[in-house]
């Protein structure tokens, strides 16, 4: 009886070891998501769509999931092409030209998940143009945009394989979108800006031409949306005092409006005391630096509690968020950079391109130098201990690596996965040099090495 327990229970571990393993090779794939069963409900009625067009780079992949027990980066494509599905929803016929015409210009689409503290957090991003044509020229009206959140619970610690609620979300950041237009036109804020004329098939996100940018000299004001802090159209006619609180550098102090209760600031995004603006997390004010028309802020992570990654906060009236897996028992303080395109802020130098990454390392107990040959092409001379980071478009889907070094060559080929890093490590000695992919103990602490810095980068 005992042995027959024994031979159940290793049974029952080698179905759950194959299991695991079945369900870890079919998590790593690719993943597709299918809008057809979201519908549009905020489409504005005193206007008609006469087209959708994509300007992004990858017209393909729209950003990653988490997959498997390793919480892999799987790159993430739709069923139908969002202009096609979009397009079928708003385009519209107004022959007798009773409503104003617009083309909606798809500039950003991009969803990825986090994962913090056994929960997920998915990720919307969208950006569009609203674009009218005049006599073969083409005017933007309005930039929508939009991020929207959500945190699922997963009790297995893994994540979900049902990612529906992002196929959801990206029919709600398009509803956001119309809404904001509608809002915008309600509140006349269109007479205050001129329609930029663009071309129509470029993409405004790449240069980030706003007009925050352009000012000099700020008034004291309300920016009751993080629109009317990109375009320039705030509220002057408010009456307010300001109460400074830390010391007097601008990264190290905070602000709150004494003239208003707890429920007012809620509604609005921020404001300018006349000498600098200050952008709203909680009841808190932030001083926004001004960085070669960049802009950001910084803060404890500590002092901002469960800010960054509070969501309930992170949308609506506010119009930005923080998001990030952040560890909030640091007391370094962190630098919250402002993405015009979203109105969302992010740590540090995070950044979302649809792109895969391998190092090249060199070891540091190589003999010689060696050149680096990519494709052909000779590329760089790296020394021992030094790396070389080569970044791949979607559109790439293979390449030619070989290294030089005293008369003796290798060479690989490689094949990127979006989302992903891998790391080669190169030896040369006297018998020559060769084109090694260490183990996983091994590309952890070469990681660690580069993560500190210890080593010298070359691009």
């Amino acid at each position: 009886m005992v042995i027959l327990c024994k031979q159940i229970s290793m049974r029952t571990k080698l179905l759950i070891v194959i299991l695991i393993l079945i369900t870890q090779f079919a998590w790593s794939k690719d993943h597709f998501l299918d809008l057809s069963n979201y519908k549009l409900s905020s489409l504005p009625s005193n206007i008609a769509i006469d087209s959708v067009i994509d300007v992004r780079d990858e017209k393909n992949c729209i950003g990653y999931v988490l997959k498997g027990m390793r919480f892999q980066q799987c790159p993430t494509y739709l069923t139908e092409s969002i202009t096609k599905y979009i397009g079928k929803i708003c385009v519209s016929r107004d022959s007798n030209h009773l409503l104003e015409h617009y083309i909606i210009r798809i500039n950003k689409l991009f969803i990825s998940e986090l994962n913090f503290k056994d929960k997920e957090l998915g990720v919307v991003e969208l950006n569009i143009s609203f674009i009218s044509e005049n006599n073969n020229k083409y005017y933007e009206k309005f930039q929508a945009c939009t991020v929207i959140p959500q945190f699922i619970q997963d009790a297995l610690g893994i994540p979900s394989n049902n990612k529906d609620y992002l196929a959801a979300n990206i029919i709600k950041a398009f509803d956001v979108c119309f809404q904001q237009y509608t809002d915008r036109a309600s509140n006349n804020k269109f007479s205050n800006i001129d329609s930029k004329e663009t071309k129509l098939y470029s993409n405004p996100t790449d240069s980030l031409n706003y007009n925050i940018q352009k000012v000099t000299n700020y008034s004291k004001c309300i920016y009751t949306t993080y629109f009317d802090f990109r375009d320039n159209t705030p509220d002057s006619s408010v009456k307010f005092e300001v109460e400074y609180k830390g010391k007097q550098e601008k990264n190290s102090r905070t602000a709150t409006i004494t003239t208003m209760d707890k429920n007012q600031l809620k509604t609005i995004w921020g404001f300018s005391d006349g000498k600098e603006n200050f952008v709203r997390f909680g009841t808190k004010f932030y001083p926004i630096l001004e960085l070669d028309k960049k802009f950001c802020f910084y803060s404890n992570p500590q002092d901002m509690g469960s800010v960054p990654l509070d969501v309930s906060m992170a949308f609506g009236a506010v119009g930005s968020i923080l998001f990030s897996a952040i560890d909030i028992a640091t007391s370094k303080k962190i630098k919250y950079n402002l993405d015009l395109s979203t109105g969302r802020f992010f740590p540090n130098d995070e950044s979302n391109k649809i792109e895969g990454e391998i190092i090249i390392y060199a070891s540091e107990f190589n003999k010689a130098n060696f050149d680096l040959i990519i494709n052909g092409r000779p590329t760089s001379v790296l020394d021992y201990g030094t790396y070389y980071v080569i970044k791949f478009k979607s559109s790439e889907k293979e390449a030619s690596i070989c290294v030089k070094s005293n008369g003796y060559n290798a060479c690989t080929k490689v094949v990127p996965i979006l989302f992903n890093t891998d790391l080669l490590l190169v030896d040369v000695s006297k018998k020559g040099i060769r084109i090694d992919n260490p183990n996983f103990n091994m590309k952890k602490e070469l990681y660690s090495r580069i993560d500190k810095e210890q080593v010298v980068r070359v691009y």
